[in-house]
């Protein structure tokens, strides 16, 4: 059995208490989670009684911890006011400084007023509520697995095995006060791949001025006017593997290792904060999370490891100057091979209006070929809904009032991107980027110098043949950061973007390179 408290802070939430709006958003002290029962059971089995063989298994719940974060980001406003100028001059947080009057010496003056001015009234409060930290759901993982070991020879055996997994109540970023347009009843506007696509006229249905004036936040009549993000635990996910394992154990001056995995992660959600731009730490539409159901972030198709360490056999010599020099040598290094990582094709507008457009994706064009992203021009609707096209840079006439739908700037890219009112029909996670493919070695030499020291040195080199790979995964090798103020990694705005220059352009990162370093240790 497993129970954790919440942080001390959350209870701070209580200082919102007058915005409560009851059975929709309470802010009262957070429950706890507190039926977090975690059986396990396992088994062994030799069933050829020689020693030999192993057949494993067995099956267990356990709870993951929700961590601290998701409560010290959604501490009410009463501890994350913003100060400014009007607020300090005011008199509202003191008596004003004297550069309010005379609008200089400003840090001479003590710069900013820093006292809090928390909401006085239930309306002050609903309209500065920009979160709200939920009751505490720990999350959930069931483990089942079985495998068989065999020894094929002595000091080496293959083992097979299974594994699945199932999470349940993952922390979701949502904004709780907002919902999609289409789920308010407001009908998607079409998208067209040619111009020749487009029909003589569009009557009825709605407009793009519909999907700009509609307002998101569900709650705006009973005073709340911020999003109110909160992390539900409403995630899960499912992860099947098999996998292969050859083991040599170190005999004979020689240990090797070899595994693959085949493995499948299906899930809702992945990030929770601001982690990566192409997987958004947001759903498309948080109510409807079926739309996100799909390959996970970590869901690495297939993955070969090899690892090895060969010692050289030592060399009888009658010179203690040569055994010094050629003895004690040894090689060691690891291969490794792994599919890409999925993402998500962005459309980076707010595609269903509910005020968020991490998350929207764009539209898969069937006639288009390659890795092509494009952006939209309007399909007018004029007098009697006959039809037009506003080129980019271009508005129709009568304005958004009068745009019907979109159509492809370039009809032969596969990815197009959802305009403002689309519905899109690309899943979440659904393109596949580069893998990786990288060998690392080290050659060292044990030398003893005495009876009680001995010295070691070492060459190491990481990504020894200099392959570059142009990949999200971020081994310590290669894709680090920010390099010469380009993002390397998956913070790249421009890489899951449909209408960027450099979409799906996997050389906009370094690829890495060889890394060597030189070791040198004194034991006694």
């Amino acid at each position: 059995y497993e129970w954790m408290s919440n942080p001390r802070d959350a209870r701070l939430q209580t200082l919102n208490a007058l915005a409560t709006l009851p059975g929709v958003f309470e802010f009262r002290v957070p429950k706890t989670d507190r039926n977090n029962f975690a059986p396990r059971i396992g088994f062994a089995w030799d069933p050829f009684a020689d020693g030999r063989t192993a057949v494993r298994g067995g099956f267990g719940i356990s709870y993951d911890v929700t961590f601290q974060n998701l409560t010290t980001l959604q501490l009410p406003q009463q501890f994350q006011v913003e100060q400014n100028k009007a607020i300090t001059c005011s008199g509202l947080a003191g008596v004003p400084p004297a550069w309010c009057a005379t609008g200089t010496g400003f840090l001479a003056g003590g710069g900013l007023l820093t006292r809090l001015v928390p909401p006085q009234s239930v309306e002050e409060a609903r309209a500065s509520s920009g979160s709200l930290i939920v009751d505490t759901v720990q999350p959930k993982i069931l483990t089942w697995t079985l495998g068989v070991q065999r020894e094929l020879f002595p000091n080496t055996s293959l083992e097979l095995r299974y594994l699945g997994t199932r999470g349940t109540h993952l922390p979701v970023q949502a904004r709780l006060n907002t919902i999609s347009a289409f789920d308010a009843g407001l009908q998607p506007l079409p998208t067209f791949f040619r111009d020749s696509d487009v029909p003589a006229t569009l009557a009825g249905g709605s407009r793009l001025s519909d999907f700009e004036s509609f307002d998101p936040l569900r709650h705006a009549d009973q005073g709340f006017l911020g999003f109110v993000t909160a992390f539900p635990a409403i995630g899960s996910s499912t992860y099947h593997a098999g996998s292969a394992d050859f083991s040599r154990r170190f005999s004979r001056g020689m240990l090797f290792r070899a595994n693959y995995t085949l493995a499948h992660n299906i899930d809702d959600s992945t990030n929770e904060l601001f982690s990566s731009r192409v997987n958004p730490r947001r759903p498309q539409n948080w109510s409807n999370l079926r739309e996100d159901r799909g390959r996970s972030v970590l869901d690495i198709r297939h993955k070969l490891a090899l690892s090895w360490v060969y010692e050289l056999p030592r060399l009888g010599t009658s010179s203690d100057f040569l055994g010094i020099l050629a003895n004690g040598w040894q090689w060691s290094g690891t291969y490794l091979v792994q599919s890409g990582q999925p993402v998500s094709i962005l459309s980076g507008v707010d595609s269903n209006a509910n005020g968020d457009g991490a998350g929207d994706r764009g539209i898969l064009n069937p006639f288009g070929t390659g890795n092509k992203g494009t952006g939209v021009n309007f399909v007018c609707a004029g007098a009697g809904g006959v039809t037009s096209i506003a080129p980019a840079g271009a508005d129709c006439l009568g304005g958004s009032a009068a745009v019907a739908g979109y159509v492809a700037q370039n009809p032969s890219a596969r990815y197009v991107q959802a305009g403002v009112g689309t519905r899109s029909n690309l899943g979440r996670n659904s393109f596949e980027t580069p893998g990786m493919n990288i060998w690392n070695m080290s050659i060292l030499k044990n030398t003893r110098l005495t009876e009680r020291f001995s010295a070691q040195f070492r060459v190491s080199a990481m990504n020894v043949f200099n392959h570059r790979n142009y990949t999200l995964a971020q081994p310590s090798v290669f894709q680090s950061g920010v390099i010469l103020g380009t993002v390397n990694n998956a913070l790249s705005s421009t890489y899951a973007n449909v209408t960027a220059d450099q979409f799906l352009d996997a050389t906009q990162f370094t690829g890495g390179a060889r890394q060597m370093q030189l070791g040198f240790k004194l034991f006694w």
